[in-house]
């Protein structure tokens, strides 16, 4: 129903100038001055105010013409609630104390905790939704006709954004006290997967996992977040946050040379993970920490594999004799075997077959250095036959 422009500008504005005006010294009262008796003064002024215009807009309702009751009639409800919310919170507050001597927490805690969470969900259904409908109100003014349905459409869309504001501030509440917080950021670090996790607690040795980090390193904290998820899964594990510029000592130790390391160690094998310091050029590396923390820990834990060697005529060793020696050695080979987790290194003569073929059950692998007289030892190749007997690789 539509009702002319004429009795649209009947409507009473400065009776919401009024009420906000009222909640604003209310809140500058408690909030800025908060105590002493100009604290007070302000409270009561403000809630003079608010009840007033609450009980003037009430009687303006029912004598408003019947095309405009409900929009005045929804003014009436939300000035209801900003004025129960005023009444709860003074409920709440120091002026029972003050004034008689007691408070509602002493008496009857439970009903002291609900009005105190429910009386911002009132103010905010109370007042956000008036500037909705006087908006709606003053853009009518000049309009030839009244749209009731635009009033109302006002009025929802204020309800709306306050019943979201209510929603977010209660989940933000619900989550502080029961800790519970969720990471819906696309660039996030990973959390300790299964995999790693068995493997922390599958440890039969001592592990140290070293971390060298500023104190106020943003990665830092992610990577210590990370750790901490691994903190106490197992007893041999232990976790070192150090700052490479004040403990340089214990990086020389382990090999690191700056911040940005984490460094794992497992009796003399040593592995590391690099990450640059700015979190905008580490966020790759820190979605993939998991992955690469689980690529070592495998590495390292794996049962260790002895790996002979057999001595041959001297055609090939680790490293030369003296200063005149030219031959080529193996020692890359070794660096690399022993990289892999190869835990012991024999050397043994062709003339100790024998050697070979009662360990050959116990090794992983059997290197045989070439050379053209060795199909000659008839018990060398007789011993490296067993090997491969074994189920083990020789490798020529």
């Amino acid at each position: 129903m539509a009702i002319t422009s004429t009795e649209a500008k009947q409507h009473r504005a400065d009776l919401s100038i009024v009420y906000g005006t009222g909640m604003f010294l209310v809140f500058v009262g408690q909030r800025i001055v908060s105590s002493g008796k100009l604290a007070w003064a302000l409270t009561a002024l403000g809630c003079l105010g608010v009840f007033s215009v609450t009980v003037l807009r009430w009687l303006l309702a029912r004598k408003a013409p019947k095309g405009d009751r409900t929009g005045q009639r929804a003014l009436v409800m939300l000035y209801g609630f900003g004025s129960a919310s005023l009444l709860a919170y003074l409920l709440t507050s120091d002026l029972l104390l003050l004034t008689i001597g007691t408070s509602l927490d002493r008496h009857a805690p439970a009903v002291n905790s609900a009005i105190r969470t429910s009386w911002p969900a009132l103010w905010v259904v109370g007042t956000l939704p008036v500037a909705s409908v006087e908006l709606a109100y003053r853009s009518m003014r000049r309009a030839p006709v009244f749209d009731q349905g635009r009033l109302i459409t006002s009025l929802m869309s204020g309800l709306g954004v306050a019943f979201a504001l209510i929603f977010a501030s209660a989940s933000v509440y619900a989550g502080r006290i029961s800790e519970l917080s969720f990471d819906l950021s696309y660039f996030r670090t990973a959390k300790p997967g299964e995999s790693t996790s068995k493997i922390v607690k599958s440890l039969n040795q001592p592990l140290t996992i070293t971390t060298f980090f500023p104190p106020t390193s943003e990665v830092g904290q992610e990577v210590a977040s990370y750790m901490g998820a691994l903190q106490g899964t197992s007893p041999f594990l232990k976790i070192e946050q150090l700052d490479h510029g004040l403990d340089p000592g214990r990086g020389r130790e382990l090999g690191v040379t700056g911040n940005g390391v984490i460094a794992l160690t497992r009796g003399t094998l040593r592995r590391q993970v690099a990450l640059p310091l700015e979190p905008e050029r580490a966020r790759v590396e820190l979605r993939k920490l998991d992955d690469s923390v689980n690529s070592i820990l495998l590495n390292i834990t794996r049962p260790a594999r002895r790996i002979y060697f057999t001595k041959g005529h001297g055609e090939r060793v680790f490293k030369p004799i003296d200063d005149t020696d030219r031959r080529s050695t193996i020692s890359y080979i070794k660096q690399r075997l022993t990289d892999q987790s190869a835990s012991f290194l024999l050397t043994v003569s062709n003339r100790w077959g024998w050697q070979i073929h009662h360990v050959g059950s116990q090794c992983a692998y059997a290197v045989s250095r070439r050379h053209s007289a060795w199909p000659r030892h008839h018990q060398s190749c007789g011993a490296l036959l067993d090997v491969g007997r074994y189920g083990r690789r020789v490798c020529g």
